[in-house]
């Protein structure tokens, strides 16, 4: 067989012409399924990368809000602490939305966020610390409502609370 360039230019053109993208379209059809597997795991891998680093980024955001704005919050006294009656729209539909004012409580009433039976209270969501309330005793509930009332006053919390106390 002569080498490629002792070739005539009309079979290089040929080649080139004809018989190069013919070739291409018979690999590619039997190939493309693989290539569109690989192209669309790529593609996966990097979207939920992606999702987890903005998971974790939010998580951590949320972390250093609640830091500010404890710091930010003055210390709690024997003073009323309030909270306003509203409807909370992020509210399970299994709780009550309004909340009533909220009573009175003493600085030494209130527990401290490491003496809460959940872990990590002042990170969670709200969200989730409703879906815990219901496993804890009586007595772990009051506690957090104590210290929710003190602390950050979620509605939600407290609705769910007073529904776990019937009141």
């Amino acid at each position: 067989m002569p080498a490629q360039s002792e070739r005539p230019p009309l079979e290089r053109l040929l080649d080139l012409a004809l018989y190069a993208p013919i070739g291409m379209y018979t690999a590619l059809k039997e190939e493309l399924p693989a290539f569109t597997k690989q192209g669309r795991q790529v593609v996966e891998n990097r979207v939920m990368l992606a999702r987890f680093i903005g998971q974790m980024a939010v998580q951590q955001g949320r972390r250093e809000v609640d830091k500010r704005l404890a710091a930010r919050r003055p210390p709690a006294s024997s003073a009323v602490v309030d909270t306003v009656a509203h409807e909370a729209t992020s509210a399970p539909t299994d709780v009550a939305a309004p909340v009533a004012p909220v009573a009175t409580v003493a600085a030494d009433e209130v527990p401290s966020a490491d003496s809460l039976a959940i872990s990590g209270y002042e990170s969670l969501p709200a969200v989730n610390v409703v879906q815990r309330l219901a496993t804890l005793t009586a007595d772990e509930i009051e506690q957090i409502r104590r210290f929710e009332i003190a602390n950050r006053g979620r509605r939600t919390i407290l609705a769910k609370i007073d529904v776990l106390q019937g009141a």
